[in-house]
């Protein structure tokens, strides 16, 4: 079965540093001989029979053992990543795609957490629309002076979220299809 990872947090440097390369050589050498990753920022494509909680704590241990970060790591299948992008609630002609951002999230939220974090951007143009394991956010300014963090998510809600943009999930989507 075709699943893809995402790590939450990869940075080119520092103490999340994840070199894309060992990694797709770590994984191909324990038990995901097809394993291929998509930028520096932790896109994993790969086939496994695992369920996805035994996938993404296998991936997080070998990461933790042989490279060292301590990483969150979501796993979804193809077809979920598919539904996010089609459900994409921005699709007005005023939303700019490139401004929406997508954070697939360990676990839903609660309404009352999401209350939360909506009252610290109702003073903002931010918006956020939650959906099941799925902040969907659209940030017109800068991403990174946005209140809807990783880091606003994880506090607020107790859970591991990650964010892509449309771009990347839609080439990590395609290089899942090229494994049918």
């Amino acid at each position: 079965m075709i699943q893809l990872v995402f790590l939450r947090g990869v940075m080119p440097s520092g103490k999340n540093r994840v070199p894309m390369k060992q990694l797709q050589e770590l994984l191909q050498e324990n038990g995901y001989p097809n394993a291929r990753t998509y930028l520096h920022t932790g896109n994993i494509i790969l086939t496994s029979e695992k369920n996805p909680n035994e996938l993404a704590k296998h991936i997080y241990q070998l990461i933790l053992t042989n490279i060292g970060p301590d990483l969150g790591v979501l796993v979804r299948t193809p077809e979920a990543v598919q539904q996010i992008l089609i459900n994409n609630p921005f699709q007005q002609p005023e939303d700019e795609l490139k401004r929406v951002f997508f954070s697939m999230l360990s676990h839903s939220p609660t309404k009352e957490a999401v209350q939360v974090v909506q009252e610290k951007i109702k003073e903002t143009t931010e918006r956020l629309i939650v959906s099941g394991d799925t902040a969907y956010m659209y940030i017109p300014g800068s991403a990174a002076r946005s209140k809807l963090s990783n880091i606003t998510l994880e506090k607020s809600w107790k859970l591991v979220a990650t964010t892509r943009n449309f771009n990347t999930l839609s080439k990590v989507l395609a290089i899942a299809e090229t494994f049918k």
